[in-house]
């Protein structure tokens, strides 16, 4: 009488049908993957659905079982498919869970058609009600004793995800599961209503099909994958999708998704002069104008510059970093350039690289280095010593 005016309490509380709940001072968990079946007269007369009991807690409980509600005449019990015994009671250590339990039940020859109830009631050693299961047994025809939902609850898609985002070039796929709530077979048809250009499909999950339309049976649902396509051209910002199921005589199920384009960082390098090559001289600084450009839809951050310039030369940056390049800016850089004293005169190719975490690009200069001018005054003074000595020369031959 206690354990039952304390499951009339939690009745009140808790709706009927609760498969699984937690209980407020242990971690026992129970589960059954069956709560609600239906038997045609005539079947097997015994019965057995999975029922299994866990304890998530950190200390041993031990959990009684008691069969609270149902007919008597069903011989309700939860049993053991390994031991053949009636179960009363469990003692589970933390992590430890049940493996051969069932709710099992004997349905008598003249049984009437209709619903019938079995509540299970899960209990620890002071009588606290930890879970409880209820089982729903409809014997008969079960669509005779059940009304057939609203026709604005027949059809219903239930989208995984109702907000995408992603680059205009992103091809967007997601699941949504289309669920038949008839009881009745139903055919259905499918479709998606964009701005113009965008493209919607539909395929059943896991196939490679695309479809227009689909049947489903009474009371089950279907995984479909949905990609939907912006068009090239396509601007960032947030659209809306409609995804639309249809099935002749009822309400259509429509849900909007949106999709938020953000569009795409592109890079373009060059000098300032529009010409990709350069003059400098060995031994002394030159300086390179380059002109950055950001010639795609979305911002850039952070991108550095680099390149490959021959061993010995200074080749560097003002700036090192751009920190932030919108959509069309446009950023100035100067390359500092030095070839070493000794670099031989001639043409060299240096690839200039500009690079963040979204996009890159690169420039090849090719620079001319021509001698360094202390190389021309030292031609001059070695000329002046060689005259002086030839005129001392001569000047010394005279006297003789």
């Amino acid at each position: 009488m206690i354990r039952l005016a304390l499951f009339a309490i939690l009745m009140l509380l808790v709706p009927l049908g609760v498969v699984q709940a937690q209980g407020p001072t242990t971690g026992i968990t129970v589960h059954s993957p069956y709560t609600s079946v239906a038997i045609n007269p005539g079947e097997s007369s015994e019965f057995d659905l999975d029922l299994k009991i866990s304890n998530t807690g950190d200390e041993t409980t031990i959990v009684d079982i008691e069969i609270l509600s149902g007919p008597n005449s069903w011989n309700p019990n939860v049993y053991s498919k390994f031991k053949h015994v009636e179960v009363r009671r469990v003692e589970l250590r933390p992590g430890g869970e049940t493996q051969d339990l069932v709710f099992r039940f004997v349905v008598p020859g003249d049984v009437a058609d209709g619903n019938y109830t079995f509540l299970v009631g899960f209990f620890d050693q002071e009588d606290q009600v930890l879970n409880e299961l209820n089982y729903q047994i409809s014997v008969g025809d079960p669509n005779a004793q059940r009304a057939r939902p609203p026709a604005g609850e027949i059809v219903q898609l239930e989208p995984r995800y109702t907000g995408l985002a992603g680059s205009k070039d992103s091809s967007f796929q997601f699941r949504v599961d289309l669920k038949n709530a008839d009881l009745e077979d139903r055919q259905f048809g499918l479709e998606g209503e964009g701005p113009p250009g965008w493209q919607v499909s539909f395929k059943p999950a896991f196939q490679d099909t695309l479809i227009a339309s689909l049947g489903i049976k009474a009371e089950t649902d279907q995984a479909l994958e949905v990609t939907v396509q912006p068009p090239g051209n396509a601007q960032p910002g947030l659209y809306t999708i409609l995804l639309k199921a249809t099935a002749e005589g009822v309400e259509p199920a429509v849900v909007p998704i949106q999709v938020q384009l953000t569009g795409t960082p592109e890079l373009s390098l060059a000098t300032l002069t529009g010409r990709l090559n350069a003059e400098t001289t060995a031994g002394e600084e030159s300086e390179i104008k380059l002109v950055l450009v950001n010639t795609g839809t979305a911002g850039l951050d952070n991108v550095r510059f680099l390149s490959n310039a021959p061993e010995g030369w200074k080749f560097n940056f003002d700036p090192q970093v751009i920190s932030h390049l919108e959509p069309t800016e446009v950023a100035e850089i100067t390359a500092i350039v030095a070839p070493p004293d000794k670099t031989i005169p001639g043409d060299y190719n240096v690839d200039v690289f500009a690079t963040s975490l979204d996009a890159q690009t690169d420039a090849s200069l090719r620079i001319t280095v021509g001698r360094s001018t202390s190389f021309g005054w030292v031609g001059i003074l070695i000329v002046v010593l060689v005259i002086a000595g030839i005129g001392g020369l001569f000047l010394r031959l005279g006297r003789r």
